[in-house]
């Protein structure tokens, strides 16, 4: 191999590398989005989970009433 090919071997291999560089961190960027929408969909889930533990609660409650009702 000549040395103009070797340098053009380099400089292809260094473009090369540039490029992957540039997609890990395009990737890397996806996935820390990625990763925010997660931890903000685990937070609506557990809003979500809460409020229906409150709406249960609310309708043991209520047919208990209901229940006391019939009964008197």
């Amino acid at each position: 191999m000549t040395d103009e090919e070797l340098k053009e071997l380099v400089a292809d291999l260094l473009i090369s590398q540039r490029e992957n560089l540039a997609f890990q961190k395009e990737t890397n960027a996806a996935m820390q989005e990625n990763l925010a929408f997660q931890k903000e969909t685990r937070g609506s889930i557990e809003e979500t989970n809460a409020a229906i533990k409150e709406t249960r609660a609310s309708i043991k409650e209520t047919n208990a009433g209901i229940r006391e009702l019939r009964a008197s």
